[in-house]
């Protein structure tokens, strides 16, 4: 095997060169003699990932090698500087996925997209991480949404993995991983009435009285998720983060763990639900997702949590992913055509959901 010196990393995925891309799969036990010759880069995911910058490099070698693969993923920080601040600056996105590919994915129950090499340079903000390529799966598009057959083989996949972790003491060693952040109640208030000012004319009536119940409510709601029962969740499970791989028992492969974090559950649930499930009759197959993942649940072994207490669960966090239509609404001027639709369908999502299933009955008990 060849030693070579470090080479500078890349800045922008057309500055990975031969000797860095050579250098990283080497670091990653793929390669031993083999080096590449060229790379081509080729920017992926526009309009789908806004904390990233995410690129597919082809790749060409001297010689053949078990691991000298033909192509690879490259996944560094964004050129945009107002989302590189919202990245790193608050959310610390590429700090934890690094983490989580360093320390949990080699247990995680679930297909992961395997991550060959991670760098990070906090102090110049500079993250990469190199992932095989599987581009040729088929990607999920939230916005289309996906048919319900397809969201329940994801939520079986997500409820194995909150299953590792539920109430494990082990997930308490993380200190990189943040808890529910307190955050959203200060922004939520601080955003709802430019939110409402903005959009009045876009709503009706019935679902700006919804926003303001859940902002009068905002912290209580919270609380009560809070309490738990905790488990670490993907958090940004949605149909942009996930491939299907038809020839694979397993089916779903959960991709971007840059917002994973501790908390309740049926968040991860609610987000896909809401978020990338087509609604065929007119509405949102909640309760059918929810006893889909609670029984998928309790086959991977957790115990004491019934399927009311999810169904509780599941339209409390209904409420409280209101924050991502609110909180970041200022976030439309940075995106593309694709993240504006996207954005658009999100706000009238998670609005319905709320109403579809009587989220805001829960408030007066809390």
């Amino acid at each position: 095997m060849t030693t070579d010196l470090i080479p500078d990393y890349p800045r922008h995925p057309g500055e990975a060169t031969p000797q860095w891309v050579t250098w990283a799969l080497r670091q990653g036990g793929l390669i031993d003699d083999a080096q590449v010759v060229s790379v081509t880069a080729r920017a992926l995911g526009a309009g789908v990932g806004f904390l990233s910058g995410i690129a597919q490099l082809s790749l060409a070698w001297d010689r053949s090698e078990p691991g000298a693969m033909s192509s690879v993923i490259l996944k560094m920080d964004c050129d945009s500087e107002f989302f590189r601040n919202v990245g790193e600056g608050e959310l610390h996105v590429f700090e934890r996925e690094i983490h989580f590919y360093r320390e949990m994915a080699p247990q995680a129950p679930i297909r992961l997209t395997h991550c060959y090499h991670t760098q990070m340079d906090p102090a110049l903000g500079h993250y990469i991480l190199l992932f095989e390529d599987l581009t040729a799966l088929e990607s999920l598009d939230e916005v289309k949404g996906i048919k319900l057959d397809l969201a329940l083989i994801a939520l079986a996949t997500i409820a194995r993995f909150h299953a590792a972790w539920w109430e494990n003491p082990a997930r308490t060693k993380f200190e990189w991983m943040p808890r529910l952040p307190s955050m959203i109640c200060d922004g939520f208030h601080e955003r709802w009435p430019i939110f409402k000012k903005e959009f009045a004319n876009s709503f009706s009536a019935e679902v700006i009285a919804a926003g303001e119940l859940v902002n009068q409510n905002i912290e209580r709601i919270v609380q009560r998720l809070d309490r738990g029962p905790e488990t670490i969740v993907h958090s940004d499970f949605r149909g942009d983060n996930l491939l299907f791989d038809k020839s694979s028992p397993d089916g779903i492969v959960v991709l971007d763990w840059q917002l994973a974090m501790r908390g309740n559950a049926l968040y991860d649930v609610a987000r896909l639900i809401t978020d990338t499930v087509h609604p065929g009759d007119g509405s949102r197959p909640h309760q059918i997702a929810v006893r889909h993942w609670h029984e998928a649940l309790c086959a991977n072994g957790v115990r004491n949590y019934s399927y009311d207490e999810a169904w509780r669960d599941y339209r409390l966090n209904l409420m409280m992913l209101l924050f991502l239509p609110v909180e970041f609404g200022d976030i439309l001027g940075e995106l593309n055509a694709r993240g504006k639709q996207l954005a658009t369908m999100v706000r009238e999502r998670f609005f319905a959901s709320v109403l579809e299933t009587d989220a805001l009955s829960l408030l007066p008990s809390l």
